[in-house]
């Protein structure tokens, strides 16, 4: 009623009054409460009608894929192996992104869609770059080209990056003829344990061109400060890989439960 009559001022007041009036009841007979409920009222009735008149959220910003690339495999009668480096941007510098749906589309030299790699990403930190690595083996047609779209499904008000805790050092990069070998010591910077969590990776030149990648699911978590082994391979070896590139996912709320 008083947004509708303009007449925000005199209802505050009014709440103020009121609320004078029961505090004058809650210390009564020498009483000397720490907090009292009728103060809760009031602020709360000025937090709803600051939101009511604060302007409308500018909607947030689409997530961009800022550059993609890959390496094929030797074909093996229909099939053959593709590897996969996708990096993703929350341009957001204060939304998390949430439920991030990843679909990566390949298409045959006459432009004919072979098959669409679908993925989930939990959550990517404002105004961050995710490392998105995936090997799988294809049939059909020899891919040409290759394109990705990333869509969050909804966003968290942040402005501190939280997923960014995690690192990975002691990094080792094999080649053989089957394929990559990656591991590196994984340290969590947390003080609460996480139940799981998805590392990728990518397989960069010496030029910093993605080449391809993996990923790793971490599915017995990882202790408040804790350590671990991680080792990943993928079936294809990658020709020119000089450099690895990392990024680590999990469900944020495991970090608000706590």
């Amino acid at each position: 009623l008083g947004i509708d009559a303009g007449q925000i001022g005199e209802v505050m007041q009014y709440l103020r009054l009121f609320t004078v009036c029961l505090m004058e009841f809650a210390y009564m007979e020498d009483r000397n409460p720490d907090a009292t409920y009728t103060w809760c009222y009031y602020d709360a009735f000025r937090l709803m009608l600051d939101e009511l008149l604060s302007e409308p959220e500018p909607e947030p910003l689409p997530l961009k894929v800022r550059a993609l690339g890959g390496s094929a495999g030797k074909r093996e009668q229909d099939a053959y192996y593709l590897s996969l480096g996708v990096d993703i941007e929350n341009p957001n510098m204060d939304r998390m992104a949430r439920g991030i749906q990843l679909d990566i589309v390949l298409k045959d030299k006459e432009g004919k869609v072979i098959t669409t790699i679908g993925d989930k990403l939990e959550s990517l930190d404002p105004g961050a770059i995710y490392h998105y690595g995936v090997t799988r083996k294809v049939r059909g047609n020899a891919v040409a080209s290759f394109a990705a779209t990333a869509k969050a499904s909804g966003y968290l008000k942040l402005q501190t990056p939280i997923m960014k805790h995690i690192e990975l050092s002691e990094l080792r990069l094999k080649k053989n003829g089957e394929g990559m070998h990656f591991s590196g010591t994984m340290t969590g910077k947390y003080d609460v344990p996480l139940r799981s969590m998805t590392l990728h990776y990518q397989f960069l030149s010496s030029q910093n061109k993605i080449l391809g990648g993996g990923s790793e699911w971490v599915l017995d978590g990882l202790d408040a400060g804790g350590t671990r082994r991680v080792d990943s391979k993928i079936a294809l070896p990658i020709e020119g890989a000089k450099k690895v590139v990392y990024s680590v996912d999990f469900d944020v709320v495991q970090l608000l439960e706590e």
